[in-house]
C-alpha cells in the first residue's frame, strides 16, 4: 500500500499530483479519461466512483487527478487519497511488461517483424499476430500469466 509522500499542485487547477512513497508501476504510464476506460483498473476505477473525477494518469509514484472543478480540492483530496493508499504498489507484471517494452525496442523484435506501435496500441494480441515464435511468445506468456 503507497504512502502519500506529498501532494503537488499543477498548472492546470483542475488537477493535482499525488508523490507517492512506492511505486505503482515500473515505468508504465497509465491514462484514463472516463469511467468506461478505466473499468479494468482497480485504482482508476476508485478515483473514478467520485463524480467530480474525469481523468486519471500514473506512472511511478505519482498519480495525477483530474476533476471537472466542482469539488473542493481540500475535501477532494482527503477523499481521493483513501484509494491511493490501497492501491497495490508496482507488480512483478509490471516488471515484465517494461522487459517486453524494451526488447521491442531492441534489434531482435525488429528481426521478427514486431511493431512497438502495434503492441502497445492493440495490446499482446498483436504481438501474436505480428511474430509468433520465440523469445517473443515466452516473454508474452509470462506478462499475461501475470496479470
Amino acid at each position: 500500500m503507497p504512502k502519500i509522500a506529498d501532494l503537488e499542485v499543477t498548472p492546470n487547477p483542475n488537477a493535482r499530483k499525488f508523490v507517492l512513497k512506492e511505486p505503482l508501476t515500473y515505468g508504465i504510464a497509465r491514462s484514463f479519461e472516463d469511467k468506461e476506460s478505466a473499468k479494468d483498473d482497480d485504482l482508476a476505477s476508485k478515483l473514478f466512483a467520485f463524480p467530480p473525477v474525469i481523468s486519471v494518469f500514473y506512472v511511478d509514484n505519482w498519480i495525477t487527478v483530474t476533476q471537472d472543478g466542482s469539488a473542493d480540492w481540500k475535501d477532494l483530496m482527503r477523499e481521493l487519497a483513501v484509494p491511493i493508499r490501497e492501491a497495490a504498489t508496482a507488480e512483478k507484471a509490471s516488471e515484465e511488461i517494461a522487459e517486453v517494452a524494451s526488447w521491442l525496442q531492441s534489434d531482435d523484435s525488429a528481426e521478427m517483424g514486431v511493431s512497438a506501435f502495434s503492441a502497445f496500441t492493440s495490446g499482446p494480441k498483436a504481438i501474436f499476430e505480428e511474430a509468433d515464435t520465440g523469445r517473443c511468445r515466452t516473454s508474452i506468456n509470462r506478462v499475461l500469466q501475470g496479470l
